[in-house]
């Protein structure tokens, strides 16, 4: 049951290396591609349980950032603010390093 299994070594394509979560990992650390070691299959890291895990494990709260993640929030950060007055904006809550419910005052 290699999706169940947690990893402590990923491989990162992008800088041809094994790193080892005890060590240390490079920053922003999802913006890089990860290979299982064992099985060559892509895995993830996750911040709150410090490994790393198989793609098709992953809950939903603790997806990486993806494109769509990033769009929406250039949209309700830069363009959102530049065509309506907005006079507060209040941060609800946060799961990891995402932001779940934003508020704006118009």
């Amino acid at each position: 049951m290699e999706k169940d299994k947690r990893n402590i070594l990923g491989y990162n394509f992008e800088l041809g290396k094994i790193f080892n979560t005890l060590e240390g990992l490079p920053e922003k650390i999802q913006n890089f591609t990860w290979l299982c070691t064992i099985c060559k299959k892509r895995l993830y890291y996750n911040e709150d349980l410090d490994c790393f895990l198989h793609k098709g494990n992953r809950n939903y709260c603790f997806e990486p950032e993806t494109i769509e993640h990033k769009t929406m929030k250039a949209f309700w950060y830069v363009m959102f603010p530049k065509f309506n007055s907005v006079s507060a904006k209040k941060l609800e809550y946060k799961i990891g390093d995402q932001i779940a419910d934003v508020y704006f005052e118009l």
